[in-house]
């Protein structure tokens, strides 16, 4: 295939507009020289090159929220004695497993369910935070007061609207963690452990959106079942802090995105794999898009060409002439 013309555009989010576009996670460049795509061409998009910082936190503002139900239950007789909920934060950043077992724990601690000690008081059931590293996963011990003024066992209620499922290796839908309470059993602890591998590590790649495909399907996804706005997937194979380094290849997605026109402008999103937008904490990005203009006989002829080099055909042979000689032709 013959390429007739390349253009790159190298683009800094520090280079935006800051009063449309506040943080580096999206941005539009305005070209003062637009790539023109003459009548019967078409042009391919690929990114060259990023270089993207590690800044962003694994825990932050869109996945770190646990809202938790005590359903509180009479030991003696198993009435209810009404249901009290909490919701609680993680604070956002980087955490081992360990540091992220004490934060949930702290955080568990301190909202009105659970008593801010290892023991349970003032009528207040203990929440205590496990870490097996064999299986990388955590277990929740909840210990209601039997013995107290007024005893009570409980149930606990993950609900809906909790964000921080994948980090703690919980369901996403709400669910219930029973006491098994029964006339013949009287169980004071609800030990649970999570039923997936926790994942402090957050997310593996980064998602380069654009608006080129504006018009044409640029790229499939499953998340949504439909045509998608995505360029590029940017695996993250650094450290936290680290620069994010991408450089294309041979097998680097080329997207359609024109035929004929001009492209005079650019926006790019920086996402997650939910597409929400990443938080780079005001640290600033660089992306270098390749365009490559192609004369739309060219490719047609290629594709042919690849299929069947022999094969007879006015497309790619004029009149009264054959397919080219062979080298054992005289």
């Amino acid at each position: 295939m013959s390429y007739q013309l390349q253009h790159v555009v190298h683009m800094r989010s520090i280079d935006r507009d800051t009063s449309s576009y506040p943080d580096p996670n999206q941005y539009r460049t305005v070209l003062s020289h637009p790539i023109n795509i003459p009548h019967g061409h078409l042009c391919v998009a690929s990114v060259m090159t990023a270089q993207i910082p590690f800044s962003f936190y694994p825990v932050n503002s869109k996945n770190n929220t646990l809202n938790v139900v005590l359903q509180r239950t009479d030991p003696d007789d198993g009435d209810p004695l009404g249901d009290v909920s909490a919701s609680c934060v993680i604070n956002p950043g980087n955490y081992t497993a360990t540091e992220l077992r004490d934060e949930i724990q702290s955080k568990l601690r301190k909202t009105a369910l659970f008593s801010e000690t290892d023991d349970a008081q003032a009528n207040l059931p203990k929440i205590e935070v496990g870490y097996y590293s064999k299986v990388n996963k955590y277990t929740f011990t909840v210990t209601g007061d039997v013995t107290g003024t007024n005893p009570e066992l409980v149930n606990v209620i993950i609900k809906s609207g909790t964000t921080c499922g994948k980090l703690l290796g919980l369901p996403s839908n709400q669910f219930t963690v029973d006491t098994d309470f029964n006339d013949d059993t009287r169980e004071a602890s609800v030990i649970f452990t999570s039923p997936f591998s926790i994942n402090v590590a957050g997310d593996d790649t980064l998602y380069l959106r654009t608006n080129l495909g504006t018009g044409r399907s640029m790229s499939y996804e499953t998340r949504t079942q439909n045509s998608g706005d995505l360029l590029a997937k940017i695996p993250i194979r650094v450290s936290p802090f680290s620069i994010i380094h991408y450089d294309a290849d041979e097998s680097t997605f080329k997207a359609q995105i024109k035929e004929g026109g001009q492209i005079d402008e650019i926006s790019v999103r920086l996402t997650d794999s939910e597409n929400r937008l990443v938080d780079f904490n005001g640290i600033d990005n660089e992306i270098s898009i390749k365009f490559e203009v192609i004369r739309k006989s060219n490719h047609e002829d290629y594709e042919l060409m690849k299929r069947d080099p022999y094969k007879q055909d006015r497309t790619l042979f004029p009149k009264n002439r054959g397919p080219p000689p062979t080298k054992d032709s005289k």
